[in-house]
């Protein structure tokens, strides 16, 4: 599940390089969707990061340690 939420965390990165370099669509429509990407998949990003990096810190308390 949190790399899917990565996969859309990629698709928003690119759609803000998209904005940054201009898109050839009409600035009103580029920019109503870099709000929706930009409010729906960075916070499904920023949960698929935690949800990795809580399970990693899981998995290395988990470790026996010699």
């Amino acid at each position: 599940m949190a790399f899917l939420f990565l996969f859309l965390g990629i698709v928003w990165m690119v759609n803000g390089v998209i904005v940054l370099l201009g898109a050839s669509t009409s600035y009103e429509r580029t920019i109503a969707i870099f709000i929706v990407t930009l409010f729906c998949i960075l916070p499904g990003t920023l949960v698929g990061i935690l949800n990795i990096v809580l399970s990693w810190r899981e998995k290395r308390l988990a470790k026996p340690s010699n």
